[in-house]
């Protein structure tokens, strides 16, 4: 073997989602000899390798690999020809044992033997014919701690160990192989605790041995012996796995044949559970070599070959109910002749897959697959790959020298990152918080927003990275990434670009780098506008304008007070006038803006606006320019907008108060004449006769005063001192509200009062009519006479009716019952009222614009039926109308239409039907929301509901009774379908005699587990939910009553059918006469008395007791006896002294006798 092979590479065949890579090459360095077999001691820190022509190297194993500088133990021809068949490793002994096919021996080598000294080897056994392979039964026996080593010749041996040697019994010959059977070198394994031998043929059979029939030695193949044919083909390796604890043997095991299948053998059972037919991509046909199983990580492992120069590892995993494909390996040896695999070996703590081929070498495949980030490295395998932190690799622990991540929560995260949002213009400092920062390594991290290239982060610590954020082209989402040895760090945390400009000084602030840039007025980052132009929290505002208004005639200094004024030329701008520049700037935080107010305008309102540089300095602010004009009335004349102005009294106009000219008596001023009130506020129209209003105010008389009524034209005034006007009524006032005020001649001279006229006879209402605004009316009650009149006619107009006065408590209706109703459907409203009608000629009842005269009154009480439907929704007025004249006002009845929410959304199901708020609906025969009126049939109060289901599980064979029990269960069922659905299986239900339960049988189900349980009516689900139904599969192949039978807690063993079954299973199987006996979580126990007898034909037969104190705990408690009475069904038997059986003699609550 030259050495460049060493370079040659794996090629994959990718068939699922993961990889595996050649790692390493060793080579024996022996002219192209067969890599035979291994051997490891028991923690594999030493191992051996055989090949054929007798060489043995010994080597050390370092974790995860074979050292290839191998030590040579054994040179070429010290055996002779030929080739080990098998090999083994004591513990006890410390030494390796090879039974050798061409040399017809068994060696042994010191365990501790590192040089090729013929004297390590020691000859253990020689027989007169090849050894076809061997085995190791560790179990000590009696005086030989090494328990037992099996050999395959033409028939089977075994020899015994000691620390003296192996040693042949007197009777060696344990059995002979059929002449059918030819046995396959390595195609053997010894279960120890199961006390079985398995060895595999040319012709696809297995042979069971019991280990535990040697004392029971045949010449021929023993009773307890067994042959299974498993496959075609020859049997070239059986691997035994899934050690069971419980039943302290493996389970199950994996054979490889030479017609490329791989059988899964239930050795419990003896049947092949599944099979495995591998396909060659070349089409070629390839022999299976070697199996071994990776318990931890459950994968089966197989080498293949098709005579060619590559070899072919399989990587499987079984399915539910198959064996299937992962991936596999090619992998080209470089031979120039024909290379076979021979050896498979998982080093599942290492991580490796080994192979040996007859080509000398030793390939080691990496099978971890550690590569990612730390959060998809964690997930591959916590047992092997884990994050190597400062190397940021993803590794197995020991190629790792420091922190070795292995759980999502121990890898780099972040936590915070502050700020989480910056200005496009870039430079904002973020400081992202995370764990696991390598502060030692800072020179190996980077910072890298979406779109840029990565760079330098400002600062690192244990907790915090410090980065500066690039600028942007616009406003956007982004990703910051921490970047570690050019690796992905951590997971991308959001930061968000944002501009300042476009903004409003409003929503300037909302941002935080945004601030209001003074000098250009408008919104900016901070590096782009001066610092001490630069605000952060204020716009500027005017705070004040002194004086607000000025004379259009006269020119005045403008004082604007802003919250902050910065140096610079500023104008002031009112309205569209050109602006005026500043006479005097005063800068500080307040500051002030003075300027002078042009002239010559039109008196207006206009907006002042100071400016700088141009733009808008801050919102404008409203500004009065006036002039003193003769037609102002008073009150406009001298308010306070109008300092420059008078009013004169004698002339009744405004003038400037340097210009005044005012004639008369009368002084012109800033004082107007005012009125505050009136007496009375209100008069019937029906008085105003005779009478005057008076006015009261601070009023001058002045000449031809009079009172203005508006549209009822004015009449005299007088003055009756310096505070009261006396004006008098118009004639033929119309009821109503007018305003009264006072005019000198045509020029009005002072402010309007409200002043109200009123009609008794036109209030319908009582509160209308006995309101303090119309205080001589009276309300007449009874008599017929439901009306409003003037209490002075009261007599005349009520004659003995009660009557109400003004301020008095009018009739009202006190409640409602119900205060809500459906919107279809007859039912009586109950009218409570404060005051009892007399005199009733005819009463009605007023729902919103429906009457209905089926009403009647008792005292204070009416009692009224509904209208059938009320056409409108929500709130409606309801009235009681007495002899034609609402009696007591109105009162509202919440209406709803049962078949839809108030917004009008449909209700549909009983849920949303069934509201306290609604107690008039009713979820109909189970199919729609109604009145409870308009429901004939089928009316329920509480929404169909599934309770329970009793048995909650049962067997997926089906034909078990399940009862459910619901809430509002139809009970007419003669027109409806029900059934129960398992899972995606209906099957018909039947209503109980409660009322309250059905009845169902399950059906079959391939599914093993949970499924859903509803009830269904017509097909449609009878309630919202579902329930649970367990199915589960009890082992009913098993032999005996055995562990394995109580996997599932509804699995137990039935004695009277000797099954593994569920507890309905068992009853359902019995006889109803015989108590079927079922146990859940254990085997009967029995004990018997006497525990020994002689036998012979001098000895006579003894009564012996079985105890069995399960027995009467065990059975049914409704069966009809306590136990069975025939006894030929039962028998105990003796073993194995020829298999004799006898009767069962009688029965007890806890015994049977024999």
């Amino acid at each position: 073997m030259d050495l460049p092979r060493a370079a040659i590479l794996a090629t994959l065949l990718l068939i699922g989602a993961t990889s595996i890579n050649a790692i390493s090459y060793v080579s024996t360095a022996d002219s192209g000899q067969d890599i035979s077999i291994f051997a490891f001691t028991a923690n594999r820190t030493i191992g051996w390798t055989l090949a054929h022509n007798s060489y043995v190297w010994r080597f050390n194993v370092a974790p995860g690999s074979i050292n290839p500088l191998q030590t040579q133990v054994i040179t070429t021809g010290a055996w002779g020809g030929g080739r080990p068949s098998g090999a083994f490793f004591s513990e006890v002994s410390n030494r390796l044992y090879i039974c050798h096919k061409g040399a017809k021996k068994v060696y042994s080598i010191s365990g501790t033997a590192t040089s090729s000294a013929t004297a390590n080897i020691i000859t253990e056994a020689t027989f007169a014919v090849e050894v076809q392979g061997c085995q190791l039964d560790s179990t000590p026996i009696p005086g030989f701690p090494l328990g037992r080593m099996w050999i395959s010749l033409p028939s089977i041996q075994f020899l015994q160990g000691n620390s003296s040697g192996w040693f042949a019994p007197a009777q060696t010959t344990f059995w002979s192989f059929p002449t059918s059977f030819s046995p396959r070198d390595w195609a053997s394994e010894v279960d120890v605790r199961g006390r079985k031998l398995y060895w595999g043929s040319q012709a696809g059979k297995v042979a069971i041995i019991d280990l535990d029939a040697v004392n029971n030695l045949a010449s021929g193949p023993s009773s307890t012996t067994k042959f299974l044919t498993t496959t075609a083909g020859d049997i070239n390796c059986i691997r035994m796995v899934n050690l069971d604890s419980s039943m302290n043997r493996f389970t199950h095991a994996y054979i490889g044949s030479s017609s490329s299948l791989i059988s899964k053998w239930n050795m419990i059972t003896e049947r092949i559970e599944s099979l495995f037919v591998y396909s060659d991509p070349n089409g070629l046909s390839d022999r299976i070599y070697a199996i071994e199983y990776d318990a931890i990580r459950q994968v089966i492992w197989a080498a293949t070959g098709s005579g060619g120069t590559n070899v072919r590892v399989v990587r499987l995993q079984e399915s539910a109910q198959d064996i299937v494909q992962i991936d596999q390996i090619d992998y080209d040896t470089g031979s120039s002749t024909v290379v076979y695999p021979k050896l498979l070996l998982v080093d599942s703590l290492g991580n490796q897959v080994f192979i040996g081929t007859e080509d000398d070498e030793i390939i080691g495949f990496d099978i971890s697959n550690c590569q990612g980030s730390c959060q998809s490295c964690v997930q591959l395998d916590s047992r092997y790959c884990g994050f190597c932190l400062v190397d940021a690799t993803c590794t197995m622990g020991r190629l790792c020298s420091t922190e070795w991540l292995q759980t999502i929560d121990s890898c780099p995260r972040t936590i915070a990152i502050t700020p989480s949002a910056g200005a496009v213009d870039g430079g904002t400092i973020v400081a992202v918080q995370g764990t696991k920062f390598v502060t030692s390594r800072p020179q190996d991290y980077r910072c890298q927003f979406s779109g840029s290239a990565p760079f330098d982060p400002i600062s690192l610590n244990a907790t915090h990275i410090v980065c500066r954020s690039p600028a942007a082209s616009n406003a956007r989402s982004s990703d910051l990434t921490i970047l570690y040895k050019g690796q992905v760090w951590n997971d991308p945390v959001g930061f968000r670009y944002y501009t300042c400009t476009d903004r409003s000084c409003g929503s300037c602030f909302v941002e935080a780098e945004c601030g209001w840039c003074l000098r250009t007025s408008n919104c900016s980052s901070l590096r782009q506008c001066a610092s001490a132009d630069f605000d952060t929290n204020q716009c500027p505002i005017v705070t004040s304008v002194s004086p607000p208004s000025a004379e259009t005639v006269t020119s005045t200094d403008i004082s604007v007070t802003l919250s902050r004024v910065i140096a610079g030329s500023y104008n002031c701008r009112f309205g569209s006038i050109a602006p005026v520049a500043a006479s005097t700037v005063t800068s500080g935080t307040p500051g002030a803006v003075i300027c002078p107010s042009p002239t010559g305008g039109a008196a207006s309102f206009v907006n002042l606006t100071v400016e700088l540089g141009g733009s808008s300095f801050a919102p404008s602010s409203p500004f009065e320019f006036y002039s003193c004009s003769s037609g102002d009335p008073c009150f406009s004349c001298v308010s306070n907008m109008h300092p420059n102005c008078i009013f004169c009294l004698s002339s009744l106009n405004c003038q400037r108060s340097s210009n005044t000219t005012c004639p008369g008596t009368q002084p012109a001023g800033r004082s107007c004449p005012l009125l505050n009130s009136l007496f009375p506020a209100s008069i019937s129209i029906s008085s105003v006769a005779g009478k005057n209003l008076t006015l009261i105010g601070t009023i001058a008389s002045v000449a031809n005063m009079q009172c203005d009524w508006g549209a009822a034209g004015r009449t005299p005034a007088s003055s009756l001192n310096s505070t009261h006007i006396s004006c008098s009524y118009p004639a033929n006032p119309i009821p109503g509200d007018v305003s009264v005020s006072l005019y000198s001649g045509n020029t009005p001279y002072s402010n309007p009062l409200l002043f109200r006229f009123y009609d008794c006879n036109l209030f319908s209402l009582c509160s209308d009519c006995t309101s303090p605004l119309h205080p001589e009316c009276s309300w007449c009650v009874g008599g017929g006479s439901l009306r409003c009149t003037l209490t002075t006619n009261a007599t005349t107009a009520c004659g003995a009716s009660p009557l109400i006065p003004q301020g008095g408590q009018c009739p009202r209706i006190v409640s409602i019952t119900p205060d809500n109703a459906s919107q279809d459907g007859a039912m009586n409203v109950t009218i409570s009222l404060s005051l009892a009608p007399s005199s009733v000629s005819s009463i009605i009842c007023r729902f919103g614009g429906l009457n209905t005269t089926d009403a009647t009154v008792s005292g204070s009480t009416v009692t009224c039926a509904r209208p059938i439907r009320i056409p409108a929704v929500g709130n409606v007025s309801v009235e009681v109308i007495l002899n034609g004249k609402s009696f007591a006002g109105s009162t509202i009845l919440r209406v709803y239409n049962c078949s839809e929410d108030d917004d009008g959304t449909a209700l549909t199901s009983c849920g949303s039907c069934l509201q306290s708020s609604r107690p008039f609906c009713t979820w109909c025969a189970s199919t729609r929301c109604s009145s409870t009126t308009t429901c004939l049939s089928g009316t329920i109060t509480q929404c169909p509901a599934l309770v329970s289901v009793v048995p909650e599980s049962g067997s997926a064979d089906g034909g078990e009774t399940v009862v459910i029990r619901a809430i509002s269960l139809p009970q007419d069922t003669s027109s409806l379908l029900l059934e129960c659905e398992f899972g995606s299986s209906r099957v018909e239900a039947v209503l109980g005699a409660d009322g309250n339960s059905v009845f169902c049988v399950t059906p079959a189900s391939l599914i093993k587990g949970v499924v859903s349980l509803r009830l269904l009516v017509n097909g449609a689900p009878f309630a919202p939910g579902t329930l649970s139904f367990r199915y589960f599969s009890c082992n009913s192949g098993l032999p005996s009553c055995l562990p394995a039978c109580f996997v599932d807690p509804s699995c137990g063993w039935c004695v009277t059918t000797s099954t593994c079954s569920s507890q309905t299973q068992c009853a359902r199987g019995t006889d109803i006469d015989i108590a079927p006996l079922w146990l859940n979580g254990t085997c009967l126990s029995a004990t018997v008395s006497p525990n020994h007898v002689q036998i012979g034909a001098r000895y006579p037969s003894q009564k012996l007791t079985f105890s069995i104190p399960s027995l009467q705990a065990a059975r049914a408690p409704t069966a009809k006896r306590a136990l069975p009475t025939d006894l030929n069904l039962f028998q105990c038997a003796f073993d194995p002294i020829g298999n004799i059986t006898t009767n069962v003699t009688e029965f007890t609550a806890t015994a049977a006798l024999c």
